[in-house]
């Protein structure tokens, strides 16, 4: 009964997460992302394997990129965050985006 009320939760999870108009990235306690849904990776123009394989700092322009390394520190710490970003697009155009942080236990 427990194990089917755990699947009925990580089904609606899911559901929620690809239907998302929003980026959504989910990373690990190293700061690596795990998971992204596709409003993530089409926002970059990307394919969901290009956006995972490529290290995330790279999608980062870099006049935002000390901005990031503060948003990812308190992330680490795991402090609610924001940050205003520039991000590069695989057509190479630039596009700003805002940058929440939740801590989940």
């Amino acid at each position: 009964m427990v194990s089917q009320r755990i699947l009925q939760h990580g089904n609606k999870r899911r559901r929620f997460y690809g239907a998302a108009s929003d980026a959504l990235i989910l990373w690990d306690s190293q700061g690596r992302m795990v998971d992204v849904n596709p409003a993530a990776w089409e926002m970059g123009g990307y394919t969901r394997e290009e956006f995972l394989k490529k290290p995330f700092d790279e999608h980062i322009h870099p006049s935002s990129l000390s901005s990031f390394e503060e948003f990812k520190h308190n992330v680490a710490r795991f402090k609610a965050a924001s940050t205003e970003t520039r991000a590069i697009r695989k057509d190479g155009k630039i596009i700003d985006l805002e940058s929440r942080s939740i801590p989940m236990p």
